[in-house]
């Protein structure tokens, strides 16, 4: 049996390197997980802050939705007060200046004095009216005759 020493001593040189290699090996496992752990971790934490900047952007896009919401209210009312302002203001425009040509509207800013000038028209027709309305009653019924 005789092993010589430099046999054993090479056997021995053989597991050491084998040692070594498997130790190695286990080291650089070891750190390629601890590089795992670090990256499994720093990718959570930009998923979290991913998570709440999306949920921040959730909650901003709901608000923006809703006051677009109201804002469209706002501008249905308004696109329904200017009609029936305009209708009201063609109207009153068509009553005292009579209907326009075909294809045109009355001009709307001078309708204050328009409707001024037609109630002093009308109070003056009325006091002539008043007068005319003497004038026939005095003919109709001269003085010391009773009705």
């Amino acid at each position: 049996m005789g092993l010589a020493m430099s046999d054993i001593a090479n056997v021995i040189a053989g597991y050491v390197a084998e040692l070594e290699d498997k130790r190695l090996a286990l080291r650089l496992q070891t750190e390629a997980a601890e590089h795992s752990e670090q990256e499994c971790q720093r990718l959570s934490g930009l998923l979290k802050e991913e998570q709440e900047s999306t949920s921040r952007q959730f909650s901003l896009l709901q608000s923006l939705r809703i006051e677009l919401r109201e804002a469209r209210h706002q501008l249905d009312e308004g696109d329904q007060l200017r009609t029936r302002l305009s209708t009201l203001l063609t109207g009153t425009a068509n009553a005292l200046k009579g209907p326009p040509p075909d294809l045109v509207w009355h001009d709307w800013s001078d309708l204050p004095a328009v409707a001024a000038k037609t109630v002093e028209a009308l109070a003056a027709a009325q006091a002539q009216a008043k007068e005319l309305g003497k004038v026939v009653d005095m003919l109709q019924h001269p003085e010391g005759q009773s009705p």
